[in-house]
């Protein structure tokens, strides 16, 4: 055996003793760490080039998204400018026919209780609040006409008219009670 061993590995015995060297050791364990340190150099790059490529990615469907939401955003600024628009144009509508009717409403006299809305003042305030009566309804009208059936009940319009009385009554008493303080403090002319 020894024989073939030296036969086919001649300088197998000197191999080893040179592994008592402590250069060589040196040696293996420099090449070990610099194999073990460009590993980790290597592997920290393509971890960086697939995070790249993530970021690219999600960078690329966060546009989209963003660019649909600004679409949205537009439609929807279009809308909502049409509806102002609309509720603008109601408004001035509205405010015409108010100037336009010189007594819609007459607030109670002392001990009246309860305010008086004409016709007109019935029709434009039901339009108004859209609540949809035809304009031949008088419901709670100073005329003294019934209101004609429709979307609201003359119950419903008599309770309304006597909650805006109690507004304004209460308007009336504050407005009167600021004109005694001032009158009290010297404050009018």
């Amino acid at each position: 055996m020894d024989a073939l061993i030296s036969r086919f590995l001649p300088n197998l015995v000197p191999g080893f003793r040179a592994l008592f060297n402590p250069w060589i050791w040196v040696l293996m364990i420099t090449l070990v760490l610099v194999g073990f340190f460009a590993g980790l150099k290597i592997e920290g790059w393509r971890w960086d080039a697939s995070l790249a490529v993530s970021s690219r990615a999600q960078a690329n469907g966060l546009s989209k998204f963003i660019t649909q939401q600004r679409g949205r955003n537009a439609a929807l600024s279009g809308q909502l400018a049409a509806e102002r628009a609309a509720r603008a144009s109601d408004q001035r509508s509205f405010e015409e026919r108010l100037r336009n009717e010189k007594s819609l409403v007459s607030c109670p006299q002392p001990g009246d209780g309860a305010a008086h809305l004409s016709s007109a003042g019935v029709v434009l305030w039901n339009d108004a609040l859209a609540i949809g009566l035809p304009a031949t309804a008088g419901a709670g009208g100073s005329d003294g006409t019934a209101g004609a059936a429709g979307p609201v009940a003359v119950d419903d319009a008599l309770r309304n008219l006597a909650a805006n009385s109690a507004i304004c009554n209460g308007l009336r008493s504050q407005l009167l009670g600021w004109q005694r303080w001032a009158r009290e403090n010297g404050l009018t002319p």
